[in-house]
């Protein structure tokens, strides 16, 4: 069947890392099947790859319509509702997948997740001291995403390791060895992670901001500003948006940082008087600003 053979095709480019090639075969099986599960969620799959999260919890949220029951869309769902800081609505995947797998380490982890997102980190803490550190290299990882948040340059540092001897490319464990690297000043360590990052994981934004904040603090703000026009506007988040904001003012173009501000600030108009929380970036991904379209 053309469906079929479409999602077959899709998930042979996904497992290749050919993420366009993969969407497009998708959407053609979806055409023939607007309900065809598997091809749903091995869409929500690759649009998650792109940083398309906004994108990706539509077409998880279409697939477990059809699926309710099913603990691997659950899972996925789950991991993206925490990129878009819907802490609410990822513990209800963690009970969905908890009720039909109780053993389950995934939910552990998207809980955990929930709980530090929510900055609960003594609750989150606590729930995965249940798994011994070296287990569960996602679970070291946000052990290590706690420490950090509470400042134990040290532990976190250990615990991120521990998750990358198991899986060296893993974007957040990069990610936090290379904030680190930041805290402790030291750039050259820092640039090294968030290349390897970037490497590993060419569509996320983060990598490419952490990079332009080297390059600013180094001087190079023509080049940390063509990092982050560089990333894909349907990837992008707030706080990528307002760093290329601050160096267009840096570089004295003060009419870019209005052109690329106004959007944001307009929807969200809290996001000019404080600090940007992950809500923030969820609120701005589903009002196409931000992680959607700017």
């Amino acid at each position: 069947m053309k469906k079929q053979k479409g999602l077959e095709r899709g998930e042979k480019y996904l497992s290749q890392g050919k993420l366009n090639e993969a969407i497009i075969e998708l959407r053609n099986a979806l055409q023939v099947d607007p309900e065809f599960v598997p091809a749903l969620h091995a869409l929500g799959r690759a649009y998650e790859r792109k940083s398309w999260f906004f994108d990706a919890e539509r077409e998880l949220a279409r697939a477990q319509k059809l699926v309710p029951d099913s603990v691997p869309v659950g899972v996925d769902r789950g991991k993206v509702l925490l990129e878009l800081g819907a802490w609410d609505e990822a513990e209800e995947q963690a009970k969905l997948i908890l009720s039909r797998q109780p053993e389950n380490p995934q939910a552990l982890t998207i809980r955990a997740g929930v709980l530090l997102g929510q900055g609960n980190s003594v609750e989150a803490f606590a729930l995965l001291k249940t798994t011994p550190p070296g287990r569960i290299p996602e679970v070291d990882r946000i052990r290590a995403d706690i420490f950090l948040s509470a400042g134990k340059l040290d532990e976190a540092e250990v615990s991120y390791r521990a998750a990358r001897a198991t899986k060296p490319d893993d974007l957040k464990t990069l990610l936090g060895l290379g904030a680190i690297s930041l805290k402790r000043k030291k750039l050259d360590e820092a640039k090294e992670f968030y290349t390897q990052a970037k490497a590993s994981n060419p569509y996320d934004p983060r990598p490419a901001t952490g990079l332009a904040s080297i390059m600013a603090q180094q001087g190079n703000l023509a080049d940390a500003i063509k990092e982050l026009e560089g990333i894909d506007p349907r990837a992008s988040t707030v706080e990528a948006i307002q760093a290329l904001g601050q160096y267009y003012l840096q570089a004295n173009r003060p009419a870019d940082t209005v052109r690329l501000l106004s959007p944001v600030v307009r929807r969200n108009p809290d996001l000019s008087t404080g600090p940007v929380s992950p809500r923030d970036c969820a609120v701005s991904h589903r009002g196409h600003v931000g992680r959607g379209t700017v």
